[in-house]
């Protein structure tokens, strides 16, 4: 059974620009694409890559949020690395390790 796709939309200056996928690596199938719908998916999958997006932000629980962890992690997966980033509370992350 292949993993769930999400579909969401990109943007750039706040306008909507083209569609764009990202594998999810779920077990359970996103069900619509409401704001609700979407945090719920982005939340699992956090929750299953915990280590990789939420500890370096010293969280304990999934936001929802698709901010710069999620994001740079999501996009390692697809293969398309963003190399090193440097998340807002100055820990450097790349492909979901922390470097210094």
């Amino acid at each position: 059974m292949s993993a769930p796709i999400l579909v969401l939309l990109s943007t750039v200056n706040n306008q909507v620009s083209a569609p764009f996928t990202v594998n999810f690596c779920l077990t359970s199938p996103v069900v619509g694409f409401t704001i609700d719908d979407i945090t719920i998916a982005v939340s699992q999958f956090q929750k299953k890559f915990f280590s990789q997006i939420l500890t370096p932000w010293g969280m304990q629980s999934p936001s929802g949020w698709w901010y710069q962890s999620t994001r740079g992690y999501a996009n390692y997966l697809e293969n398309c690395t963003e190399g090193v980033i440097q998340l807002d509370n100055t820990i450097k992350l790349q492909d979901g390790t922390i470097v210094q």
